[in-house]
């Protein structure tokens, strides 16, 4: 329980960020007011493509015509992966089941689930409950992409490895250190991915947003 929902939100974006997309935040909010005090939390999440389980309420499925009525799923599809509304309580077991696959798969980001008011009221037939987990697609890159990879580094005079959250979600600092102490290649952090290499190598360059560190610019 939250006093505010953006801290719900954010306290979720925490959790997922700490679980390497083994574990994902939920949020539960209530329509109205508490879906639009989401906005913040949501915008952070999907700016830094971390997933989340967002779970707002909605209005009566006979009331989103009328003003001023918000739906969620609609009104923040600009800061989320995808967002989908239940319709009836039969559709929930297919409506999780595309929403961990949209966690679990690609690129990180709010996922949302929009319960309208009336259908929360209502008594999920067994039928809805037959939830199957989706299979995380494992992704590596083309073997010709690689090979040009490499070459672009033998050929680059001052190469800079810029590593952002994939590492930290893929679990991969250990094997960013042991490529960078091996290429001699200096490493610049994103914010998001700002522990994925430690500040105190010799071969750290900081880290930073838009703007760089003095280190890297003078690199």
């Amino acid at each position: 329980m939250f006093r505010q929902e953006r801290g719900a939100l954010m306290a979720a974006d925490g959790f997922s960020r700490l679980n390497n997309r083994k574990k994902f935040g939920v949020v539960i909010t209530q329509g109205g007011p508490g879906s639009e005090n989401s906005m913040g939390g949501l915008a952070q999440a999907y700016a830094d493509n971390i997933p989340i389980l967002y779970l707002p309420g909605g209005p009566a499925l006979n009331q989103y015509a009328v003003r001023p009525n918000f739906s969620p799923s609609r009104t923040y599809r600009t800061v989320s992966k995808q967002g989908e509304i239940i319709t009836a309580p039969g559709q929930v077991a297919g409506a999780m089941r595309r929403a961990f696959h949209g966690l679990r798969n690609g690129k990180g980001g709010p996922v949302i689930v929009e319960i309208p008011a009336d259908v929360g009221g209502m008594e999920v037939p067994e039928s809805g409950l037959d939830y199957q987990p989706p299979k995380r697609a494992l992704q590596s890159p083309a073997a010709g992409d690689v090979s040009d990879a490499v070459k672009l580094l033998l050929n680059a005079k001052k190469p800079v490895i810029w590593s952002g959250m994939g590492v930290l979600f893929s679990e991969a600092t250990a094997e960013l250190r042991e490529f960078a102490e091996l290429t001699e290649i200096p490493v610049y952090c994103t914010l998001p991915g700002k522990s994925s290499f430690d500040e105190t190598h010799p071969l750290a360059l900081g880290a930073g947003s838009s703007s760089t560190s003095l280190h890297a610019r003078t690199w």
